[in-house]
């Protein structure tokens, strides 16, 4: 059986495209939004009606209308270079290069992606005279960050050593394209919700947040850098949100946030490093987190580090709080990517949930 378009269990056929694969009606319910723009279509553009071998299946959005799918010639840009091929998009886009976007390939991270989504547009729309895109504010009932205009044609890449061969796009790539057009423009973070926040609100200890780049931008000049985040490759930023009226009951005593441990000292430089190695700032309420480098932080991935950190990495610093630098340093050792990502495989793997106790 083919993996769910949803959620990547396995699922059955559609019965209008039989391209898009469902577990269950919940999951085939989620998707019928986008979905519905183009299976029936699905049919028409099929191996069998390819006009060429050369051609591959393309999503287009139109200024006007509906987004639909579409041949899409690949020809060679360079007769010197037959393998590095480019799509022929000059009748839609005009005779100008086109821009082009990559969606990043951990957008979706619900999935592992088949291959590179390229979206190719004209910027220049202001000159041109494009209008506003009615097929995608439409499909996504105009919730953008950006005033998406002019025509806008979808392709597909090759992942890796394969990203110069373009691919067909089906109709389980809407989906994603649906959100990507969304969010484009905006930062994909984490808050850490305080036991207040939760038991008054209802809300989890880790939430996904969307946030403008602009705040972002302000967040990186007031957050503090995790330390121990950034020696595993993932550099992460945190600040407290400030607290709202609502959030003061007498009755519940705040806590101490979960980004406390995120923040340990692992500086070994000078005698001040020294005195508060292992140390962590005493955050309490809400902390928000962001990646410096602007890409996705997934809930669940900063759920397993903030436990690597408290369960795992606290116990051993302080086991050598004391002792020599050179003792320090063979815990420090211990602080990677690889020892991150075995824990977190058993993480997810045992179902943990952390909860404030």
């Amino acid at each position: 059986m083919a993996p769910c378009s949803v959620c990547a269990k396995p699922g059955k056929a559609c019965s209008g495209c039989h391209n898009s694969f469902y577990c269950s009606p919940e999951c085939q319910k989620e998707d019928r939004r986008t979905h519905r723009l183009l299976c029936k279509t699905f049919k028409a553009f099929d191996d069998d009606h390819r006009p060429t071998t050369t051609s591959k299946r393309a999503i287009h959005f139109p200024e006007k209308g509906k987004c639909a799918f579409i041949w899409v010639e690949i020809r060679s840009e360079n007769p010197l270079f037959h393998h590095w091929m480019t799509p022929d998009l000059r009748i839609i886009l005009g005779e100008d290069d086109p821009k082009t976007l990559n969606m990043p390939r951990d957008f979706a991270a619900e999935k592992d992606p088949r291959h590179i989504i390229e979206i190719n547009y004209r910027d220049a729309f202001t000159q041109s005279g494009s209008t506003p895109k009615q097929s995608i504010a439409s499909m996504v009932f105009g919730k953008t960050n950006v005033a998406w205009s002019g025509p806008v044609v979808a392709c597909g890449r090759g992942l890796n050593f394969h990203s110069h061969i373009y691919q067909d796009l089906d109709t389980t790539d809407l989906r994603f394209l649906d959100e990507f057009l969304q969010r484009y423009g905006i930062i994909r973070g984490v808050r850490i919700n305080c036991n207040v926040t939760q038991e008054l609100f209802g809300k989890p200890i880790f939430e996904e947040i969307f946030m403008q780049e602009k705040n972002v931008s302000e967040l990186f000049s007031e957050g503090q850098q995790s330390q121990i985040a950034h020696r595993i490759g993932t550099p992460l930023r945190a600040c407290l949100e400030i607290p709202s009226e609502d959030m003061e009951d007498p009755l519940i005593s705040m806590k101490y946030s979960y980004a406390t441990w995120l923040y340990m000292n692992c500086d070994l430089d000078t005698k001040h490093d020294l005195k508060t190695w292992g140390n962590a700032p005493e955050y309490q309420g809400n902390a928000i987190v962001v990646r410096q480098d602007k890409k996705r932080l997934c809930p669940k991935y900063l759920e397993a580090l903030f436990s690597w950190c408290w369960q795992n990495l606290q116990p051993k610093f302080k086991a050598v709080t004391k002792q020599s630098k050179a003792k320090r340093m063979q815990v420090l050792a211990q602080v990677t990517k690889e020892d991150f990502e075995l824990y977190r495989e058993e993480y997810e793997k045992e179902g943990k949930t952390p909860s404030y106790d």
